[in-house]
């Protein structure tokens, strides 16, 4: 995978450019948005991670300019010192797909390139589902596993269509719900990490708005849950 990394810390450009050339990334190097605008102009790239705050031109007047002028569409992430609301939804109005937290965790790097790039290019990640969480949820009953399963594996092509329907007509009511009463599914099948995820969603669903992040989350939870699926129908042969 190639990557436009864009920050004007050395120590934070030394750290990002380290972990990522351990999964045998492609990094280039910006450190401020009117460089990154250059090396655009004549590269692609599969992500661009896209520091906020830096001289020259900040991060968010650059994704601007990659999107408004220069029409781009590669995923823009967002690496921000500020957790705040506010500064999130600047990432969104500015353009930007997410974003995550500086200092960052190896892991939450790993997490964040895989959910937008996935597929080959992505980081590789363990199981889907967590099969000792859910025989710890059942106290090792196999058979009531394997009920758990293949009512999960049903449940998906509705879900799906749930979610897509009520995406498309905006009924942000009805999503809330579906997003809502994914959690305790996913919650048994030990997919934790796809919580913050989920209530993203939520957050964007309750303020009765669609960003560009709320639209990648729900592309993103689409491709799990067939994942997810898959997997399931796997493990329910092996119990």
């Amino acid at each position: 995978m190639s990557i436009l990394l864009v920050e004007d810390n050395i120590i934070n450009q030394m750290v990002a450019k380290h972990t990522l050339e351990l999964w045998e990334a492609k990094v280039t190097l910006a450190d401020d948005g009117q460089k990154a605008l250059d090396i655009l102009t004549n590269e692609q790239f599969d992500i661009i991670l896209m520091d906020i705050q830096m001289p020259e031109m900040s991060g968010l007047d650059a994704t601007r300019i990659i999107r408004n002028k220069m029409h781009i569409r590669t995923p823009i992430i967002a690496m921000t010192a500020s957790a705040m609301q506010k500064e999130r939804q600047n990432c969104y109005d500015a353009g930007m797909n997410d974003y995550f937290s500086k200092p960052f965790e190896p892991a939450d790097l790993n997490e964040i390139i895989h959910k937008y790039l996935g597929g080959n290019q992505a980081v590789a990640t363990d199981k889907l589902i967590n099969m000792p969480n859910l025989m710890k949820v059942v106290d090792n009953d196999a058979e009531a596993a394997r009920d758990i399963l293949k009512v999960f594996i049903g449940s998906v092509p509705t879900v799906l269509d749930k979610v897509r329907s009520h995406r498309t007509a905006e009924d942000f009511k009805l999503l809330f719900t579906d997003i809502h009463n994914l959690k305790n599914s996913i919650g048994i099948l030990g997919r934790w990490d796809m919580n913050e995820m989920l209530s993203d969603i939520e957050t964007d669903i309750t303020a009765k708005q669609f960003t560009p992040g709320t639209h990648t989350n729900l592309d993103l939870l689409e491709q799990q849950l067939q994942q997810l699926k898959t997997e399931a129908e796997v493990e329910f042969k092996k119990i």
